[in-house]
């Protein structure tokens, strides 16, 4: 049995990454409404997600490009990341 994408399910994988993308490259640190609406995106893919799941192969190649898509991205919300980088995490 071939485990196949609901269309539903690919609207939200491809909304998740997205709004992922918005968040980690697109979003000014001042910009509040912009970085609400990204997470609010994100959410409401989770939770679409949630009632109709991924087969496991999709859901796990999604899981991995998701946390991929972060690797070089620097922290926006913080100012303080170049000393963790500097001193790490002792």
């Amino acid at each position: 049995m071939n485990p196949r994408l609901t269309s539903a399910q690919g609207l939200a994988a491809l909304l998740s990454v997205v709004a992922y993308v918005g968040l980690a490259y697109a979003t000014p640190r001042p910009d509040f409404g912009l970085l609400l609406t990204w997470y609010a995106l994100a959410f409401g893919c989770y939770l679409l997600l949630l009632r109709r799941p991924l087969p496991l192969r999709y859901g796990l190649l999604l899981a991995l490009a998701l946390r991929l898509l972060w690797l070089p991205a620097l922290p926006a919300l913080s100012d303080d990341y170049f000393r963790f980088r500097w001193t790490g995490p002792w």
